[in-house]
């Protein structure tokens, strides 16, 4: 059984998958998987920001969930991965990774508290299709 935020209302008996995609192409080649995905009952989808509007104006039903660096903000996704909500992350940076410079982004911290947590975290577009097509078999 999931542990729940206070301010949560969401079932505890589904799997709980968060999508956050930085490219606009990689949304457009993921959708049809998401699409599939979101009509199996046993499955609840979140979605940072941009991945969220663009899978509602798609019309894929999804929950809204603020970026780590959005602490002011509920529901956010570090308070979710520290209650060990998610089962599922697929993450797809707009960037190769490159920490030549340091650079701290949302999606690198999303990605190190996965792991900090155990959270299942995908990061690659293929891997992605082939996991959620799974899923939605």
């Amino acid at each position: 059984m999931k542990k729940m935020t206070k301010d949560s209302d969401i079932p505890i008996n589904k799997k709980y998958v968060l999508f956050s995609i930085g490219k606009i192409e990689n949304k457009k080649s993921l959708l049809p998987y998401i699409k599939r995905l979101s009509e199996k009952d046993k499955y609840i989808l979140f979605a940072t920001n941009n991945t969220y509007k663009f899978l509602k104006e798609n019309k894929v039903e999804t929950f809204l969930v603020y970026k780590i660096s959005q602490k002011n903000k509920k529901p956010n996704i570090g308070a979710y991965l520290d209650n060990n909500i998610f089962d599922l992350i697929i993450n797809i940076p707009t960037h190769e990774y490159n920490d030549l410079n340091g650079e701290k982004t949302d999606g690198k911290s999303i990605r190190k508290k996965a792991l900090e947590t155990g959270t299942s975290l995908i990061t690659n577009m293929d891997v992605a299709i082939m996991v959620i097509n799974k899923l939605s078999s």
